[in-house]
């Protein structure tokens, strides 16, 4: 998956430096328009890739142009493979910008905006072969709006509306075929809401909610 911003090209690998934490390299990437030039540190990007030594992993990289720090992608790996990449620009300390979240194979999971380490606006989200999984709206960092969620052909599953985090409503479940499907007894935030299995025929998980809130779930 490409995450670059601008249509960078890989041209030159200059350094490599061995530390006690992590490898270093330094690569300068050139636009479309410059490719094959002589390197300008003033028009082209310096990116440092910081490597956890064992694994191989990249830490971060922070991109330079004119000896002038522009940002840091911050690389958050996760036990079961998937891992965050947060945008950071200058030296704020929280996370500002896209962040993704990608499986383990490297195919786009998610990605949303983030204002001051909080999530912001509409997060997209993927099945592992690239067909949309769903959106969720964001405001101040919590779920805000109308959430949609597909299945895997593409058919609307479910729409949920959101306040401040709270479920409040639901719209409407559906299984593969487009036909409604029972929702339990969920209305205004509370009862039982029933959640399908992937084929979308039998009741897999039971959610148990009160003012907007999940306390606890069982089975069918």
């Amino acid at each position: 998956m490409k995450t670059s911003v601008l249509p960078f090209i890989l041209i030159l690998v200059t350094v490599f430096l061995i530390s006690s934490c992590s490898t270093v390299s330094e690569t300068y990437h050139q636009p479309p328009d410059r490719a094959g030039q002589n390197i300008n540190p003033a028009r082209d990007t310096l990116v440092k890739t910081f490597q956890r030594p064992r694994s191989k992993r990249v830490s971060f990289e922070i991109y330079y142009l004119n000896d002038k720090r522009l940002f840091i992608r911050d690389f958050d790996y996760e036990k079961d493979g998937i891992y965050v990449i947060y945008w950071k620009k200058g030296h704020f300390k929280k996370s500002q910008g896209e962040a993704y979240t990608c499986y383990a194979n490297g195919s786009l999971w998610g990605r949303v905006m983030m204002v001051d380490g909080k999530p912001e606006g509409l997060s997209q989200n993927f099945y592992p072969n690239g067909v949309f999984l769903g959106e969720e709206p964001f405001k101040a960092g919590k779920k805000h709006g109308t959430a949609r969620y597909f299945w895997d052909n593409g058919q609307l599953y479910a729409e949920f509306d959101y306040e401040k985090n709270r479920l409040r409503a639901v719209r409407g479940l559906y299984d593969k075929q487009g036909n409604f499907l029972p929702k339990g007894n969920f209305e205004n935030g509370n009862g039982e809401l029933w959640l399908y299995d992937d084929a979308g025929e039998k009741v897999e998980k039971i959610e148990i909610y009160r003012n907007g809130k999940m306390r606890r779930t069982r089975k069918p």
